[in-house]
């Protein structure tokens, strides 16, 4: 008589896992925390890396995705990239492709705001606003706001360093100028103030001797 074990069917895996797919990230983050996510091998544990450290583990689904928030810590330029491990243990296997992303928690920097090319008054109601001097050293500067008050919403948006405020008010006007780059960060405001004067002075004529208002040859 013969007997027959029992067939077992044995999986045998000693290859590490193809490099992770990284989803599109932002080129440019005003905040230090980053999401990312992306596919790798089905179960898969993926260890994503910033500037080439370890910043955050998770195991990819049973469709291979996967999610993981992690902190950059440059205010500059940060790489990121991953690899995986396998469920067998293999790897882990290839590092993605790099992917770069710019963070920039920082302002810009104020510049001088003139109006009228430094004039002390204005006879006219559109004032002609310049500006120079404001600086990013990370995203850049995407453009400026220009107003004569401080609220984001109400004000003229340029690329360019000048712009035009037209005011019917009288006396002491005062222009505000803020930058904002490529981040979303605001600079501090810088100003300037000018008197405007648009209304033409009146003539009045006065009794002279007593006569009434009128031309009058006056001796001595």
């Amino acid at each position: 008589n013969l007997g027959y074990s029992e067939q077992i069917l044995v999986r045998f895996d000693n290859e590490p896992p193809h490099a992770p797919v990284l989803s599109q990230i932002p080129l440019i983050v005003g905040i230090t925390t980053l999401s990312v996510a992306g596919s790798a091998e089905a179960n898969a544990t993926v260890t994503v890396y910033v500037n080439d450290v370890s910043a955050g583990v998770v195991r990819a689904g049973v469709n291979g995705t996967f999610t993981v928030d992690v902190t950059l810590t440059t205010n500059g330029t940060n790489t990121i990239t991953a690899d995986a491990r396998d469920t067998f243990g293999n790897g882990p296997g290839e590092r993605s492709a790099y992917v770069y992303v710019m963070c920039d928690v920082t302002a810009p920097g104020a510049g001088t705001v003139v109006i009228n090319s430094g004039g002390t008054y204005a006879t006219g109601s559109v004032l002609h606003v310049g500006w120079s001097g404001y600086t990013d050293a990370h995203s850049g500067i995407q453009g400026y706001y220009y107003s004569f008050g401080t609220d984001t919403a109400e004000a003229k948006f340029t690329q360019g360093a000048e712009g035009e405020l037209y005011t019917s008010n009288q006396g002491a006007v005062t222009a505000y100028v803020w930058a904002v780059d490529n981040a979303g960060n605001e600079s501090n405001i810088g100003t300037d103030t000018i008197f405007m004067d648009t209304i033409n002075p009146g003539v009045n004529i006065t009794r002279i001797d007593g006569a009434l208002p009128g031309a009058k040859i006056i001796n001595g």
